[in-house]
This record gives structure tokens, sequence and C-alpha cells, in this order.
């Protein structure tokens, strides 16, 4: 085929660009590369790489002249033809263009600019992409309700991975599909595409969500809610019901419901009073009052000496060296830095976006070690308590004992080299948080553990109690105005 190519056009005397010529399922053409294996156009890394940095410059810059706007505008442009929403996140950019008077002053970007050029950075590679697919005959005569089904299966197909443990709404004009999805089974044509997106649902544990349902079988506009709607939802889900996924749930569970809801009102920019209300307040009182939450099994506070158990040689016999040498590190940095769950661990889905990994996650390059082991500096790219994601510096000194942090963190960096992108831990779970309970336990003062734990209120009471020998120095105290320890 090359070769009658090539004799043609030499026939007809036009000129070609051999050096662009490709082969296979997977080639680049005008600036896309396209593959014909899974049937979508996409932008090639170099090109996705270019528009990254274009917008993180721009964003830094927070100013732009006429030229380098139309510039960037143009090549967002062009990235938008195989970038799903992208011209959606693009029109604010172009009015910007037309604001401009004179063309070589610089003008600061706006709200809204801003606030799309942050979509482009940060979504860019999860909407990297446009995808065709050729209608099978026999698919032309499916019903609406079937294609309805299957619409929201291939969004579960393509972004379910990031809807892994957390609540999604499904928005749908098409009664079966709701009811579907509600119930669990439909006798249309849809079942096998819906017991996909519910086996997918299940796997990644995520929850579909049910307030609309509510609103639906009750004849009730669902947005924004209203007192009586909240109302009668709050008593209908404490009582529990027979409706689809409307069974009874224990007040803790209705106020982290409610939490949602007031912020899905946040999100579409609604009045968010009603959750404010007093009445609504007192029913989910009144919840937690008729239906209390089971008790827990008691969870110890980490303390110093639990640390020490957890990390001797006998907790650890049989242990794969490579699981101890992550373990104990991780252990006692997270202790001594007293670094919340989030803060140290990630999910298997945190690593498919490697760019945003190394921005928002411990790696490598966040630990610095003191030329003397005596202390070293950790780096927390996002911290809860950090509103302005700017990072924040953690210095963690060394120990005398098993729990030193400093020698298990050398420990770990000498023996498993990692690149500085690189996960810092192998870990997937884990809260340390109550190391406050130690700090309380050697006499620190509440200002001393705010300030070690990095809480900005007085939430960190909640992370550790008043041991009973402090109880009864304290009652003792009280009692004869002298202190004394317990007897044993």
């Amino acid at each position: 085929i090359d070769s009658d190519y090539n004799a043609l056009t030499d026939a007809l005397g036009l000129l070609r660009n051999d050096t662009k010529n490709a082969a296979g399922t997977q080639v680049e053409a005008l600036g896309v590369e396209i593959d014909t294996i899974t049937m979508t156009a996409r932008l090639p890394q170099k090109k996705l790489d270019k528009a990254v940095q274009l917008v993180t410059e721009t964003l830094n810059a927070r100013r732009l002249t006429l030229l380098q706007a139309q510039k960037l505008a143009g090549f967002l442009s062009f990235c938008s033809a195989v970038v799903t929403l992208g011209r959606t996140y693009l029109r604010r950019l172009w009015t910007f263009t037309s604001t401009f008077t004179k063309p070589r002053s610089f003008r600061p970007l706006t709200d809204g600019v801003i606030e799309d050029l942050v979509w482009w950075r940060d979504l860019l590679p999860r909407f990297n992409g446009a995808f065709s697919h050729t209608y099978e005959p026999y698919e032309r005569e499916l019903h609406i309700n079937t294609n309805e089904i299957r619409a929201i299966e291939l969004a579960f197909k393509h972004w379910a991975i990031y809807w892994a443990h957390a609540t999604v709404i499904v928005h749908t004009d098409n009664t079966t599909a709701e009811i579907g999805i509600l119930k669990g089974h439909t006798k249309s044509a849809g079942m096998d595409n819906l017991r996909q997106i519910l086996i997918t649902a299940a796997s990644l544990d995520i929850q579909l969500h049910a307030q609309r349902s509510f609103c639906r079988l009750s004849q009730r506009e669902t947005w924004p809610a209203t007192r009586e709607t909240l109302g009668l939802w709050i008593v209908q889900r404490a009582f529990g019901s027979n409706a689809p996924h409307m069974g009874q749930v224990q007040g803790t569970t209705l106020q982290s419901y409610l939490s949602a809801l007031r912020s899905v009102h946040v999100d579409l920019g609604l009045s968010i009073n009603v959750f404010e209300e007093d009445h609504i307040q007192r029913l989910i009182q009144g919840a937690k009052n008729l239906f209390p939450a089971q008790s827990r099994r008691k969870r110890l506070p980490i303390t110093r000496d639990i640390l020490l158990d957890v990390l001797s040689k006998r907790a650890t016999r049989g242990e794969d060296p490579i699981d101890t040498r992550n373990l104990n590190a991780a252990f006692t940095v997270a202790f001594s830095g007293f670094l919340r769950m989030g803060e140290f661990t990630y999910k298997a889905s945190d690593l498919i976006d490697t760019r945003r990994f190394a921005t928002e996650r411990l790696t490598k390059r966040c630990i610095t070690l003191s030329a003397t082991r005596d202390h070293m500096i950790l780096h927390l790219p996002r911290s809860k308590t950090d509103h302005d994601n700017t990072g924040v510096d953690i210095v963690v000194a060394t120990a005398a004992d098993d729990a030193c942090p400093i020698h298990h963190m050398d420990t770990l960096l000498q023996q498993e080299p990692k690149e500085d992108g690189q996960p810092l831990f192998r870990l997937s779970n884990g809260a340390f948080t109550r190391a406050a309970q130690h700090a309380y336990n050697q006499h620190l003062s509440q200002d001393q553990i705010q300030a070690l734990g990095r809480w900005g209120s007085n939430a960190f009471k909640r992370y550790y109690k008043t041991n009973p020998q402090r109880l009864f120095s304290l009652q003792r105290q009280f009692l004869t105005g002298h202190t004394a320890p317990p007897t044993n």
C-alpha cells in the first residue's frame, strides 16, 4: 500500500513528508493520537504536558497580555477537540480576551478564568480523549429505556474508579433507569447493563443517593430542600420504610446524610439556611435519642507503650522484612508528627494520576534528614488544617528507644531506594492522631498538644481522655488539699 501511495503521489507531483508516516493501531496525526483498539482520539503526552504547564504558569502569573491570552485560548481550543468538557471550561477565557482595550497591557485574571484554568490543570489528564463507537445493527433498534441505562453504565465504566467509597447521585429523566437503580432490577432489556452498574458500584463501595427517590415517591421537588421535605425524610429514615432505599438508619448516620445534602446545596449555589433551623436539628436529636448508636468495640488510644509493643521483635516475628521496614517507619513518623490517617496513607486509585499524587501525597522528596540525624523535616503537601494548600513543614526529633522515627526512616530510605516522586510508604490504613493521649499523659499543656497536632480548634480534646492516675490526684487534692499518687 505504501509503495502504491508513493507512486501515485509522485505521479501527481504531490509533496510528501515521509517523516510523519506511521503505521499500527496507535498513531499520531494532525497533533492528535488516534487509537483504533480503544476507538479514542486523545492528546499525546507531550501536548498534555504542555497544556498543563501553560495553565500552571498562567495561574502562577495571575495576569496576561492580550497576545498571551489569545495564545493560551488558541492552544486549549485545539485541545478541546479531544478533551471532554474542554469547550465548557474555555468560554470564560475567550470572554476575558475580549475585555482588553490595549493589546500590550496586562490584565489580572478574573475569578471565573481562574476557576476554569484550575479545571484544566487538575482534571485534564482524566478527561483527555474522545470516544467513538460504531453501532451494531441490533443496537439501532434498542428501546430508549435500555439506551438510558447504557449511558449510566458507560459513565461507571470510565469514572467509577474516582468515585470509590463515595455517594453518587444519578440524575436521569428516565423512570425505568431510575427505578431500576433504586430497586436493583428491571423488567426491561437493560437488565444486563443495570447488573454491570450495580456490580461496579458494589466492588468500589459506591452508594447511590436515596434522597432523590424520596422526593420522587412523594412527588416533591428535590432541590432546594425545604423544611417540610427534610423533616418528612428524617422521620421516614429514622423509623424506616418499605420504600426503596428508605430503610432505618441511626441518628448519627442521619446527621452525616444531612451534612452531605448541605454540601450539595453549597455546590449548587442554593441556600443552606434550612439546615441550620432548630426544627431540623431537633428532629435529628430526637432520632438519636429514640434510636441510640450501638456500643462499639473499645479502641485504646495510641500511647508510646503500645507503639513500642507494636515495634517489638515479638510483634514483627514472621513478618516480611519489607513490611516491617514500611510499618515501623510509618508508625513512628505518624506518631511523632501527630499525622492523620489521610496524611500518610493513600488509595490505589490515587496512583492513577502520578502528577497529582506527587503534589498532594507523601513522597520521598517530602523527607529531609539532618546531617547529624538528630531530626528530620517532614513536608506535608496537603493537610486537613492547611486551608491554603501551601504545605506544612513538621520537625520530627530523634528518640533514644525503638520508637525513634529518624532511625526507622533512615533504614527505610537506605534499604528501599525510591525516586523523588514515588510513595514514601506502602500502606493503606491507620490513624495516629491519638498520639495526643501520650502527650496528655506526659503533662503537656493543651496549647502544646494543639500546636503539635496542628489543630485549629478545640477538636483535639476528642483525642485524649484523662487517665485514672490524674483523676485520683485531682480528687485527692479536692478532698484533702494535697496530691498523692494512687497506691497499687
